[in-house]
């Protein structure tokens, strides 16, 4: 059975997902991928894409800092283990007038 998050990691990440909206862009210049969360054997548990047209880098930074914060302190409490697989960043572009996340960026 699945264990539902803390609420003040649910609250952080929802603040996260409200900050960065939509992430309406024009080009791919302006999108951006974000390290979300904190794995047991350390890396991001995931990405998300955001718009630096709309959302400021520091904001986003800091709910990011805070719930990967939150992340590690759940994790090393519970004694939480994973399989210590790394998570290839995906690539971002602007999709539709939005910033989508795409496949794993290449490793070359």
């Amino acid at each position: 059975m699945a264990t539902a998050p803390a609420p003040a990691q649910s609250d952080t990440l929802a603040q996260i997902k409200s900050l960065i909206g939509k992430a309406e862009c024009s080009s791919d210049s302006q999108c951006q991928i974000l390290p979300i969360g904190a794995r047991p054997c350390g890396g991001p548990a995931g990405y998300l894409a955001w718009s630096t047209a709309k959302t400021p880098v520091s904001d986003v930074q800091a709910l990011a800092d805070r719930y990967r914060g939150e992340q590690q302190e759940r994790n090393t409490r519970s004694g939480m283990l994973s399989d210590c697989r790394a998570i290839a960043p995906p690539a971002v572009s602007c999709r539709a007038g939005s910033c989508q996340l795409g496949d794993a960026l290449d490793a070359r």
